[in-house]
């Protein structure tokens, strides 16, 4: 298995960081995106009121931390109709086991991409294709991969674009999950969730999103998934 991996990509970028690290005036990391502001210290100060939890959590999440998701996904993604919530250790952990959780046998992903989108593709054994955002394009497969806003163009899917890919998933029987850990980092275009777009009908689609950006909480894992309560 290890040799149908590709190699890890920020290896090979270390050179070059060496190189600009080297520059008098400092660099400007925008290799794998790490937060470099300090976690809110609200957020640290809970952690710490809750620090000592010696038992197991509960996998669901607690009612109180799935009723809060759910909450937010009808105010921020416009989430409506009937859907489900869980929480994630983490959101690469995610979006690497998820085809093989699916059983998966063809994965869809961006021509231009995070790379564990096909990594995760590799390790379920899948056929993994690299696609267009336009997913009237899309040929047939198991799952595909929505990226936006993008890691790494940052380019925001449009309404038509997310739509197409919700009548590819409805054409096809197949599961589309929009990743969306960027949402909130809009610039000229406002992005919006594919669950805005679904009309209630959240069949087969899931939106993934992160605090590791959002809230500086990388090193926390801190994730969730919304959509088909099925899957």
């Amino acid at each position: 298995m290890r040799q149908k991996l590709p190699d890890f990509p920020w290896d090979a970028l270390a050179p070059y960081g060496a190189i600009a690290k080297a520059h008098p005036q400092g660099a400007i990391d925008l290799s794998v995106g790490t937060p470099v502001d300090p976690t809110p210290e609200f957020i640290q100060q809970a952690f710490q009121k809750a620090s000592n939890s010696p038992g197991y959590p509960v996998t669901m999440g607690t009612p109180e931390l799935r009723e809060a998701i759910t909450a937010w996904a009808k105010k921020y993604l416009g989430a409506t109709g009937e859907f489900g919530v869980l929480p994630l250790i983490g959101s690469k952990e995610f979006v690497a086991w998820l085809p093989t959780f699916i059983e998966a046998q063809s994965v869809l992903y961006p021509d231009v991409a995070y790379p564990t989108y096909l990594v995760g593709s590799l390790l379920a054994q899948a056929k993994a294709t690299p696609v267009s955002l336009d997913a009237t394009s899309w040929p047939q497969a198991d799952m595909a991969w929505v990226n936006s806003p993008s890691n790494p163009t940052g380019r925001v899917h449009t309404e038509s674009e997310l739509k197409a890919a919700i009548e590819w998933s409805r054409k096809n029987k197949s599961v589309v999950v929009s990743d969306e850990c960027y949402l909130e980092f809009g610039d000229t275009v406002t992005p919006t969730s594919i669950l805005n777009y679904t009309g209630g009908d959240n069949s087969n689609i899931l939106s993934v999103l992160s605090l590791s950006k959002r809230s500086s909480m990388a090193g926390y894992r801190a994730a969730f998934i919304v959509g088909d309560p099925a899957l």
